[in-house]
């Protein structure tokens, strides 16, 4: 496993800000959400095939309750269109994050997903209606173009059990969906952590106690070693490549984050973006994808 730390070169290292960065709260009982989508094919109108999910994810939510954090809802099937992941600052129709993949400080989605222009894209179940009409969820790209902002509400770790959540081509951009660019900047808010897969990751029953595994060693290492441990399969012909990755105003403050916090050892919220940092497995070689190469 290997790590890698990357600048943000239009913007320069604010050091007085380090300190502030590294400071813990008291251990508490997370606030913890979950959402799936199982029945693309039988319910849906987004297309995709029907996926357990629910599960898979199931596992790593019932298994936080297990560990003494509080369950605040799980998403699955029903309505679940763009207005559940998008910030309602994009000024988008139905965008209500902070009900949902916002609302609470560790949250897990599961659904199918792609890598599209060098960001991530998610498939929903539903369009949402005329007033929605859109079938996807976009990650920001350098353009500014995307509705996925996380964490100026409530939430400080993303899971994301979706295929190419983390592809290796799409880092240089990934820590754009660490804040909404117009509330961060005020309430100082932002997502610590995210974690998800390079390329293709699998479904299925065999990888129900990954999820669980991984919610048990996430309270006592870092959720990062915890993720990268449980989800990674090298010795399958299909191997799987987790990715975890966070952000800081330092490349010390990046690091020190990424690997130290635990559920039960949260950090106050980053400060401004100068850095991002993630983990991975170097040339990890998963189907339907390309060995990980970190971009330049």
């Amino acid at each position: 496993m290997r790590r890698r730390v990357v600048p943000r070169r239009t913007i320069a290292t604010l050091a007085v800000l380090v300190a502030c960065a590294l400071s813990t709260r008291p251990a508490s009982a997370l606030d913890v959400r979950a959402m799936a989508i199982d029945h693309f094919a039988t319910l849906g109108m987004c297309g995709g095939g029907d996926r357990t999910w629910s599960e898979m994810i199931g596992n790593w939510y019932s298994m936080m309750a297990v560990q003494g954090h509080t369950l605040s809802g799980f998403t699955i099937d029903g309505n679940f269109n763009r207005g559940l992941l998008c910030d309602p600052d994009t000024g988008l129709a139905g965008c209500q994050d902070f009900n949902y993949v916002d609302g609470a400080k560790a949250v897990m989605i599961g659904l199918h997903g792609a890598s599209r222009q060098g960001r991530w894209r998610g498939t929903m179940l539903s369009n949402g209606g005329p007033a929605i009409n859109d079938c996807y969820i976009e990650a920001p790209d350098a353009s500014g173009h995307g509705e996925f902002f996380v964490g100026d509400n409530d939430a400080e770790f993303l899971h994301l059990s979706s295929c190419q959540g983390m592809t290796d081509h799409d880092l240089p951009n990934k820590w754009r969906l660490f804040e909404d660019p117009v509330d961060s900047p005020k309430n100082g808010r932002r997502l610590h952590e995210a974690t998800g897969f390079h390329g293709m990751m699998g479904i299925g029953p065999g990888y129900d106690s990954d999820y669980s595994m991984f919610a048990i060693t996430a309270q006592f290492v870092s959720i990062k070693d915890a993720w990268m441990d449980t989800m990674h399969h090298p010795n399958m012909e299909n191997q799987k490549c987790p990715v975890a990755y966070a952000i800081g105003t330092s490349t010390k403050d990046c690091f020190h984050r990424i690997d130290n916090e635990t559920y039960k050892n949260v950090f106050s919220d980053p400060g401004p973006i100068n850095t991002y940092c993630y983990y991975y497995y170097d040339k990890c070689d998963p189907a339907a994808g390309s060995p990980f190469t970190p971009p330049q």
